[in-house]
């Protein structure tokens, strides 16, 4: 970002994710199945009884872009549970117009929605 001043701020959003991640148990790398694999796009999920968190990233130089499904393998969440999707362009800004379905079923986590090249996808539970 090269607006003088605002250097950090656009980061806070994911500064805000990472200060949950080193507090919550990161999962192991097959935790996370792509329909797609091969459409350049990486992820990560943290996850124990009380939080679930997940990042989500495509490529900016993927050919591809658009939809985007996956499904999370998580463990058992308590009581109620929300969650909250930010994707961050490659601008570093919040992308508002982005809309994901999120559906929890059985400790599996099913996503879809748009993921352009150089976005990523922030979930985060939030409880109600």
């Amino acid at each position: 970002n090269s607006k003088a001043g605002k250097r950090l701020a656009v980061l806070q959003p994911i500064a805000d994710f990472s200060a949950k991640t080193s507090a919550t148990p990161l999962l192991d790398v097959n935790a996370i199945h792509f329909s797609r694999p091969s459409e350049q796009v990486s992820g990560s999920l943290w996850c124990d009884s009380n939080r679930i968190l997940a990042a989500v990233y495509r490529d900016p130089k993927s050919r591809t872009g658009g939809r985007l499904c996956f499904e999370c393998r998580c463990l058992p969440v308590k009581g109620g549970l929300f969650l909250k999707t930010t994707v961050i362009n490659s601008r570093g800004t919040i992308n508002k117009k982005s809309t994901w379905s999120l559906q929890m079923k059985d400790g599996t986590l099913r996503c879809s929605g748009l993921l352009q090249p150089g976005e990523i996808l922030l979930i985060e539970s939030v409880e109600d």
